[in-house]
């Protein structure tokens, strides 16, 4: 679940703060621009979703 936007203090780059919905539930930051990118298939051959991050209800 995302949390907040968060920025880098010296190089101002935006960061997606969420927290994890399973296990520990514990909170992670993460490069915006990796947050939405695409899923990769040859590491996760088995995924089906198109983006690393998706809308859940």
């Amino acid at each position: 679940m995302v949390e907040d936007v968060a920025y880098h203090s010296e190089t101002k780059e935006k960061y997606v703060v969420y927290r994890r919905l399973y296990d520990d539930t514990s909170l992670w930051i993460r490069e915006m621009q990796m947050f939405l990118s695409e899923v990769d298939y040859e590491k996760y051959p088995d995924v089906k979703q198109q983006w690393r991050f998706e809308l859940v209800d």
